[in-house]
């Protein structure tokens, strides 16, 4: 159940970091779109949208790869993870 929650709160923060430039490009693209309500504004609108989704995955791989799946996961979850570890090699 721990590995589930810590496995759960890793995704979380995962999502967080993509949220983040996309939330961005979303009001800039709300912006775009109420200042060009045509066709051009809707796809400059989903082309902005889409461009801070990628950002977003490019960051959250970047994450990943630097720091591992341990980033996403809050620094309590991890050290809770560990000590069970070691209980277990214990036995």
């Amino acid at each position: 159940m721990k590995k589930t929650l810590a496995i759960l709160t890793g995704l979380a923060g995962y999502i967080h970091i993509i949220l983040f430039p996309v939330l961005i490009t979303l009001i800039v693209s709300i912006v775009a779109y109420l200042s060009m309500p045509e066709v051009l504004g809707f796809l400059l609108s989903v082309f902005l949208c889409s461009i801070g989704l990628i950002v977003g995955l490019i960051m959250a791989f970047r994450i990943l790869k630097k720091r591992g799946p341990a980033a996403f996961v809050p620094a309590d979850e991890v050290e809770e993870i560990v000590r069970e570890n070691e209980d277990l090699e214990q036995l």
